[in-house]
């Protein structure tokens, strides 16, 4: 799986699939906020290529744990939004024909 820096998950996402699609903070500019300081850069967009990456990971690992089953998928990162409708369109395409029964959760921090 690809993660970058610590990665935030609200406490009621505790029994969710998580999958990176940003890193950073659009913004980062607020004075009282260190959560994004350990990062190399600002911001940026997770290629595509680790987001199929992790899905075709987590698929195989799921297989493996018959009595779990995870039927959320948190997109990780500051603020997913900022990605192009396309592109969450097709994410969310490879969650539910790869996955079915995910549903999509996401909050910008």
């Amino acid at each position: 799986m690809h993660f970058t820096g610590t990665i935030w998950r609200p406490p009621y996402e505790a029994n969710s699939l998580l999958i990176e699609v940003t890193a950073g903070c659009t913004h980062h500019k607020c004075k009282f906020c260190t959560l994004y300081d350990d990062l190399p850069f600002k911001f940026r967009m997770t290629p595509m290529e680790d987001v199929e990456a992790d899905l075709a990971e987590t698929q195989a690992q799921l297989r493996s744990w018959q009595s779990r089953q995870v039927k959320r998928v948190y997109l990780v990162g500051a603020n997913p939004f900022v990605l192009k409708f396309e592109r969450l369109k097709e994410i969310a395409n490879l969650l539910l024909t790869g996955s079915a029964g995910f549903a999509i959760s996401c909050t910008m921090n």
